[in-house]
């Protein structure tokens, strides 16, 4: 059987079936060291993720910049840039056609002659030059070794079977050896690009120092599946001064470019991987940080919303510095063990995970041994999680079970077994900017056992701000060590069963660190809870831990000896206030009687009461507390005396133009729109109001004038709380003329139908109220227009007003309902006011100056209750100002008997309040 050479593949065969394909991080073709179908020219395999730069046999160069060694973690750069591998073409044969360079306007020559390569192979392959492939499946077709089959390599850039494209797939159900001569170069068995697939049925072996068994990659985020359903085995070629080593089982690579795709792309493996590097070390002493031992590797590079998976069904095994079973690098990617990891060696780990969104879980059981190795890795944001079906076995000098750094997160839900020198799980920070991230974390929910011959005995170890919250239990043969460091905590916790989690050890215990009581054993009100035996043995030693901590800004926590000589968790309430956390001139009274209600012990709490005392009595955050208050207050209806009487100050002033603007016409009807945004006071939020309405009004004997209208109106407040007022009006007045002066004296009511949407969002309820209100009023005006075209217009002015909201309450919030009683005000508001204008035909411009002083009270506190009225305050009101100064300009124009009219203006005082108002009116 013939074997084909891929550089003249490229050209052929590329050209017209496979689009986008280039070498490395081309167009979307294989990378520039695959063995798929390349350039004449191949170039070393650029790995942005792992830094993994051109081998040399130099005792300088060291590489896995991200990768992370948990605690002990440093960051290496790599010595050199990675440059082009150039190779000289081969020599033409006589007979053959010889290409020339295209000249700009010329056409590209054809394609060299080549053969379709094949699809299946059942014989067996040497495949010893470079550049070749034993078979070759382009879009949507199917390479297949078969079960006879063995196929050989030995040559650089050399590969057994190659999937190139969308829906391509390469098969293995026989046998595939790979052999290194070059060990500079990578060499991929089996290897996916852009789109193809790869399944193992039956046996990859190799054997060198820079060997992917099963590698696929996407360059502009092609899909891919590939499968292990057979046996693959790598073990690593040690020779003198080699100072480098790279060896995955199966590997995915994803790179997300603007102008491509972010498909799914899945790893799985149903059987066995094997990698060993066992003797690298001991023959290259100076080899630092320069190990890539992979049983399964995952790289998603750019954001990615697809689904990146990595599932682990069967063995994997691995042995070697730095060596781990799953690896995870980039975004975006959950990793999952569901069958048995064994890890082995200095640093070696049985699952990592590097970067934002990944998850790391443990379903079935990881074994490691070794020096600073780790059963789960997790750093820079990722989460690892030991669900309750998983086993991590650990036995090593500072090895982990579980480690978090710069800003993760570890959760055991199952069982960790601790021997030799490990410990149990580990949150903190690594490297020189450790600072910048979030700090760490670590919970037990699960069962943390530490064996008679473990030397550590330490089950925690937390420091740099990390928390460790234990729910779990933490059983000892021999002795335990809780340990924290630089501000890390030890937090006590509850169990799954609601009881109190314990560490208990048969000989001793020592607590060297912090240790404080968990938010969730704060029960109610109480003022002072004990938990009995928290931490028990026959001897215990208290390094620094009995101090008081505080739990929330309310609670503090404290351990105490009991008779028994084991240890009890305290946790009382401190001398902490919600007034003194709140200080609000508007909020005052409803700080002070929370503060009553909740020094009332014993109460029985309904489930709307629970939320809001753990909500209040947990909190470490002073401006969660200044939240949860002035959504309890309901102070959106504080604005409630301020906008009844906009309400009736709105149809006054549109009276008062109907009438102006009647002339000797019976009849005036004007649509008017209006849109303002009233600023916030104080802790009383801001809202927005867009109404549109309409009035009439007809002319009757010796000046006598009646109105009505109707208004609608929408109110948006800044905290997202919404509502709708819909009025309706009616008026009448008396139009006078005394020595040039107009006179006009009034009567008018306005009756207002309001619906509510309050959210509440601390508790994440809404609460809808609906209720009426009313307004009544007198009011007069004096004025002398001075000039014809251009004028003046001085006015003197007194609105007098009585408005009153009936009491209602809140429904569809339970016991975070409000009720607000019944509340009524009555205004006295003398003004002056300054018009000036000029008419142009049919368009008049003016602006306006008018300044007014409230002598009633519309600032009266509003009686409110809450909780079923076991909580009762007043709410201080909008604290309107006595003076108020508006300023506007506005324009008008009349054509035939419509009149359209155009004003914005500016309210300052009272509350700042921008507004903007459209009127159409027509007379006849």
């Amino acid at each position: 059987m013939k074997i084909y050479n891929k550089k003249y593949l490229f050209i052929g065969i590329l050209a017209s079936l496979v689009t986008a394909c280039g070498s490395g991080g081309g167009g979307g073709g294989s990378s520039s060291n695959s063995p798929s179908v390349s350039t004449p020219s191949p170039t070393v395999l650029v790995k942005p993720a792992e830094n993994i730069g051109k081998v040399e046999n130099n005792s300088n160069r060291v590489d896995d910049k991200n990768d992370p060694s948990l605690p002990s973690v440093e960051e290496v750069i790599p010595s050199q840039p990675i440059e082009p591998k150039e190779e000289v073409a081969p020599a033409p044969q006589p007979d053959a056609p010889q290409p020339e360079d295209p000249q700009p306007d010329e056409e590209l020559p054809p394609p060299p002659p080549f053969e379709r390569p094949p699809l299946k192979n059942s014989a067996t392959l040497d495949i010893k030059e470079e550049g070749r492939a034993a078979l070759v499946s382009f879009n949507g077709e199917t390479a297949i070794n078969e079960k006879s089959g063995v196929i050989n390599v030995s040559a650089k850039h050399a590969s057994a079977i190659v999937a190139l494209g969308k829906n391509s797939k390469g098969v293995n159900d026989g046998t595939i050896n790979g052999v290194q001569s070059d060990l500079v170069e990578t060499m991929n068995l089996m290897e996916g690009s852009n789109g193809g697939n790869l399944e193992n049925n039956g046996t990859i072996k190799g054997t060198g120092i820079s060997i992917v068994a099963m590698a696929n990659r996407s360059s502009h985020g092609e899909g891919f599946t590939s499968t292990n359903n057979g046996e693959i085995e790598l073990n690593g070629n040690n020779q003198s001064d080699l100072y480098h080593t790279f060896l995955i089982g199966m590997e995915a690579t994803k790179i997300i470019d603007k102008d491509g795709v972010d498909e799914d792309i899945t790893l799985i493996n149903n059987k066995n991987i094997t990698v060993h590097n066992d003797n690298f070390h001991l023959l290259n002493p100076n080899a630092v940080s320069s190990m890539y031992i992979r049983g399964m590797s995952m790289n998603v590079y750019d954001k990615s919303n697809a689904k990146n998976t990595m599932i682990n069904n069967g063995n994997i095994t691995v042995s070697g510095k730095h060596s781990s079973g799953m690896s995870a690098n980039g975004n975006n990617i959950t990793m999952i063990n569901k069958g048995v990891i064994n890890a082995s060696s200095e640093d070696s780990n049985g699952m990592v995970g590097y970067g934002e969104n990944i998850k790391a879980i443990n379903e079935g059981t990881i074994n490691v041994s070794g020096p600073y190795s780790n059963g789960i890795s997790v750093s820079h944001g990722a989460v690892g999680i030991n669900e309750a079906t998983g086993v991590i076995k650990i036995d090593g000098k500072n090895a982990f079970a579980m480690s978090a750094v710069n800003g993760s997160k570890v959760i055991n839900k199952g069982k960790i077994i601790l021997n030799g020198d490990s410990i149990g799980m580990y949150a903190g920070g690594a490297g020189v900017n450790s600072d910048k991230y979030a700090p760490s974390s670590i919970i037990n929910e699960g069962e943390i056992v530490l064996q008679d011959f473990n030397l550590y005995k330490i089950a925690i170890w937390a420091i740099g701000n990390a928390t460790y919250v234990n729910k779990g239990k933490i059983i000892g043969d021999d002795g335990i060590e809780i340990k924290t460091e630089d501000k890390g905590q030890f937090i006590v916790g509850k169990e799954a069963s609601g009881d109190i989690a314990r560490v208990r050890a048969k000989r001793s215990l020592k607590i060297d660190g912090d240790v404080v009581a968990s938010k969730d054993l704060i029960e109610d009100n109480k003022k002072e809870i004990i938990y009995k035996d928290v931490f028990s043995a026959p001897k215990i030693e208290l390094a620094r831990s009995t101090d008081s901590k505080a739990v929330s800004m309310f609670y503090d926590s404290k351990l105490e000896l009991n008779k028994d000589k084991n240890v009890d968790m305290v946790v009382y309430r401190n001398e902490t206030t919600v007034e003194e956390s709140y200080e609000s001139t508007e909020f005052k009274s409803l700080t002070n009687s929370l503060d009553n209600y909740l020094d009332v012990e014993g109460m029985k709490l309904s489930k709307d009461e629970k939320l809001v005392v753990d909500k209040i009595l947990k909190s470490d955050n002073v401006n969660e507390i200044k939240k949860v208050v002035k959504d309890l207050s309901g102070e959106i209806y504080a604005n409630l005396p301020r906008q009844i009487f906009d309400i009736q100050d709105r149809f006054i002033k549109e009276d008062s133009k109907l009438i102006d603007n009647l002339n000797e016409y019976s009849y005036n009807f004007n649509f008017f729109g209006d849109k303002s945004s009233v600023k916030n006071k104080g802790e009383i939020s801001r809202y927005k109001t867009r109404s549109e309405g309409f009035v009439g009004t007809k002319r009757f004997e010796n000046n006598v004038f009646a109105t009505i209208g109707y208004e609608n109106s929408s109110v948006k407040y800044n905290e997202g709380s919404k509502g709708t007022i819909q009025s309706i009006h009616t008026g009448i007045y008396k139009k006078l003329l005394l020595n040039e002066f107009d006179i006009k004296l009034g009567l008018n009511g306005e009756y207002n139908f309001h619906e509510t949407n309050r959210e509440i969002d601390s508790f994440d309820k809404k609460a809808k109220g609906k209720y009426n209100s009313y307004t009544l009023g007198a009011n007069g005006e004096i004025s002398r227009v001075y000039g014809d075209s251009l004028y003046i217009k001085p006015t003197l002015g007194l609105n007098l007003g009585y408005g009153k909201y009936e009491k209602f309450s809140e429904k569809n919030a339970g016991d975070l309902g409000l009720t607000i009683k019944e509340e009524s005000y009555f205004s006295i508001l003398p003004s002056v006011g300054f018009k000036v204008g000029k008419n142009f035909e049919s368009v008049d411009i003016y602006s306006n100056a008018i300044y007014s002083y409230e002598l009633g009270d519309l600032n009266k506190k509003q009686d409110m209750s809450l909780l079923g009225d076991k909580i009762n305050y007043k709410l201080n009101s909008d604290s309107l100002e006595k003076a108020n100064l508006v300023l506007n300009a506005g324009v008008s124009t009349e054509i035939k008997d419509f009149k359209i009219t155009f004003e914005v203006g500016k309210e300052f005082g009272k509350r700042d309040n921008n507004y903007l108002a459209l009127g159409i009116g027509y007379k006849f």
